[in-house]
């Protein structure tokens, strides 16, 4: 029978769109400061991406990557060579097979293990999650997706779909919390959206027993963040998807496409509206959301904020994007292209802007075909 060390291994296990993101950010910022009160951020990338999927065994968007293997081994290693407290980050854990976590228990030892959950209201979730998958190559729409997502909520085989497996959140401490008891599980929520309240990197700091100012203080030193799009420069992503995403191969597209234009350029665009859940899907998100805090509340997990921030709440009013704003969107893609063109192709142009210019009015050419086509198959 194990018996506890007296060091905690945190394993914050998302779920995906609920701050993680920006909490590997201040995590790794403040790493050094973390190590002197005694907790071990390990590894030195900002999150545990590449671990998470060798112990997983399952690459991300089914795509091998050569630099996981052996990961996994490697952060055990540093892990169990560290006399205090340990942190493991990334929210794909959320969605970890029963053997899967017995393995992670198993190694990191069943009774130093705290699982922490972060968790948002679903109505931001939804919203967030599609546009994640945007970003990812994905082409479906809005709308197709929250018919996809609200049908697979009463399917026989629900736990395997891949939104309600990363999102279901009692299944998911329910699934964690039998292998490590209850009481090592703590449910932190994201503020409302409002604002009030503590800020979710306090709170996290609360939940792995530091002083809240050592993470709200490095919130400003963190570097990394999952930027947000707009709604009209979300839809125009998923347009170019249909023409580009099957036809560059993934590190491609994450470097040209998901990291630069996306996140890059048109993150943050000024004037952007934000995405908002659609009216229609307002009730039965807000039915399912009452079902998940009446359950994540019987299991009887420890939670640092309130269960009350998961009920939905309006965060603006939906509109689909114009033609207008879709070209406006276009336009400035273009103009990023020509700026951006030199550094993208990874060598100087030759001649004269000639490149740069043949370059952008090819974007044109195809951007616009996009946005006059109507197609759904194009969309």
């Amino acid at each position: 029978m194990h018996v506890s060390s007296g060091r905690r291994r945190f394993v914050h296990i998302g779920l995906p769109k609920t701050g993680t993101t920006y909490l590997q950010g201040i995590l790794a910022a403040e790493r050094d400061s973390l190590r002197q009160v005694g907790l071990l951020y390990p590894g030195a990338r900002t999150d545990h991406f590449l671990p998470v999927q060798d112990v997983l065994e399952r690459p991300f968007l089914r795509r091998p990557d050569p630099r996981v293997e052996g990961t996994w081994q490697r952060l055990l290693d540093e892990i169990l060579a560290w006399p205090g407290d340990v942190l493991i980050s990334h929210e794909l854990l959320a969605g970890a097979r029963g053997e899967v976590i017995d393995e992670i228990v198993g190694e990191l030892g069943r009774d130093d293990v705290v699982v922490l959950v972060t968790a948002r209201d679903l109505a931001r979730q939804v919203p967030a999650v599609w546009q994640e998958r945007i970003k990812n190559g994905a082409v479906h729409s809005l709308q197709n997706y929250l018919q996809r997502v609200e049908s697979a909520r009463h399917a026989a085989d629900r736990g395997s779909r891949i939104f309600w497996r990363l999102q279901d959140l009692p299944r998911i401490i329910q699934r964690w919390g039998e292998r490590v008891g209850m009481d090592h599980v703590v449910v932190v929520t994201v503020p409302a959206p409002d604002g009030a309240g503590e800020p979710l990197a306090a709170r996290f700091a609360r939940a792995i027993g530091v002083a809240p100012t050592l993470l709200t203080s490095a919130d400003g030193n963190a570097t990394r963040v999952n930027a947000s799009l707009g709604i009209a420069e979300t839809e125009f992503l998923r347009r170019l998807n249909v023409e580009v995403s099957s036809e560059l191969p993934w590190p491609e597209y994450r470097r040209l496409v998901k990291k630069h234009l996306a996140e890059h350029r048109l993150a943050g665009r000024s004037g952007a509206r934000r995405l908002a859940l659609p009216p229609q899907a307002s009730a039965w998100v807000e039915d399912e959301a009452a079902d998940m805090i009446e359950h994540v509340a019987a299991l009887g997990a420890r939670v640092v904020g309130s269960l009350e921030d998961l009920r939905p709440r309006a965060v603006g009013h939906y509109a689909p994007p114009t033609a207008a704003e879709l070209a406006l969107v276009a336009s400035h893609a273009s103009a990023a292209l020509v700026q951006d063109a030199e550094a993208l192709i990874g060598g100087p142009l030759t001649g004269d802007d000639d490149e740069a210019e043949d370059m952008a009015d090819l974007a044109r050419e195809r951007w616009g075909s996009l946005l006059g086509s109507g197609r759904e198959d194009a969309l």
